[in-house]
């Protein structure tokens, strides 16, 4: 890949995935944003798109519990964006608190390169949320597709908490 198109695959992956309220930063080999809060510790990783950057994004929270996000981009699929968007205010936001440790990653599911992942992590919908603690699936959750975000933003809330690490 030459250093143009590397370059402007880079830049269009910040641009899309850049959230306002926090700071880029680079840590063994991958980009991930994080809080502006100074006490607050949890982390956005960048998007995966093939095994190799999955790995990459569980080897680097091996120790903190990472969601798997699996999720399909794009504006018509309206569970997926709804399912992220409300991981994003609520790991970056509503648990940016000293006592709860998490990570939060989008597996992009519509890359034929992702696709072992979903057998590895047993997922048979999507949008899923794996929760990973060293490596290992220890819980699931689906958005129940007969209710909308606001519906079940206190479940997956509930969810999340119970997968974060207490500090």
């Amino acid at each position: 890949m030459s250093a143009v198109l590397f370059s402007r695959n880079l830049s269009k992956i910040l641009q899309r995935s850049y959230h306002s309220t926090g700071k880029l930063q680079f840590l063994n080999g991958l980009f991930s944003f994080k809080s502006s809060n100074p006490f607050a510790k949890n982390t956005s990783l960048l998007p995966v798109r093939n095994d190799n950057e999955l790995n990459e994004a569980l080897m680097q929270s091996y120790k903190v519990p990472l969601i798997l996000n699996f999720t399909m981009r794009g504006s018509n699929n309206v569970r997926c964006n709804d399912l992220t968007g409300a991981l994003t205010r609520i790991v970056l936001t509503e648990l940016d608190q000293p006592e709860y440790l998490i990570n939060f990653v989008d597996v992009e599911t519509d890359y034929p390169e992702t696709m072992d992942s979903l057998l590895r992590f047993g997922v048979n919908n999507i949008p899923t949320l794996v929760a990973v603690k060293s490596t290992f699936p220890i819980d699931w959750y689906v958005p129940p597709s007969d209710k909308s975000k606001y519906e079940y933003w206190e479940d997956l809330s509930e969810w999340v908490k119970k997968n974060a690490k207490r500090v």
